[in-house]
């Protein structure tokens, strides 16, 4: 049996032939759908993993405009209690304005060089982009007196700390103290 015979053989049967042609192409079919099976699970995955991606930015996202606008807010708050170093007569007034509130007497008030921001101070870290205004005041009065002083530089409405304090009694017995401050303020922002 040579090979034309065989080939009519096949010729005899076309539906067998049919049939085994459409499983070949099944085949073929299954066999490339298989392979992109992993390129189209990969896909999903991306395409998954970009929508929980977008779904928690949308999340965050909530309210942070109100948020932009309490930080505003808060800012100007800060900038408004803020000293502006270069007005020396206005930051000095200040404390002059404290010095009338209460009974102490003020016998020296001195603004010291403007000390430019550290972004590694270790206090007041929400404010180290902003320069410090030191001062130096000497006060005579009762404890009690410079007690209340320093409770209004405290509570002020400038953003203030104390650095240093030296309480002495006075020379002259009458029941006052001299009290010694070193006292930095929060000043403009650093730009």
């Amino acid at each position: 049996m040579n090979a034309q015979d065989q080939f009519r053989k096949v010729l005899d049967y076309p539906f067998a032939l049919g049939l085994l042609a459409f499983a070949l192409i099944l085949a073929i079919v299954f066999i490339v759908r298989g392979l992109g099976i992993d390129e189209l699970d990969a896909k999903v995955f991306d395409i998954s993993k970009t929508r929980d991606t977008l779904s928690a930015n949308r999340k965050n996202s909530t309210g942070l405009l109100d948020d932009l606008e309490t930080l505003d807010t808060l800012t100007e708050k800060v900038d408004a209690r803020s000293m502006v170093s270069e007005e020396r007569s206005a930051n000095i007034a200040y404390f002059y304005e404290l010095d009338e509130k209460t009974a102490v007497s003020m016998t020296s008030v001195a603004q010291d060089p403007k000390i430019e921001p550290d972004k590694k101070n270790t206090y007041f870290t929400a404010l180290k982009s902003r320069a410090i205004v030191p001062f130096s005041i000497s006060v005579t009065g009762t404890f009690q007196e410079a007690l209340t002083y320093l409770s209004m530089i405290h509570r002020g409405n400038k953003i203030a700390q104390v650095r240093r304090i030296t309480i002495a009694t006075n020379s002259q017995l009458d029941g006052t103290v001299e009290v010694d401050l070193k006292i930095h303020v929060f000043g403009e922002e650093a730009g």
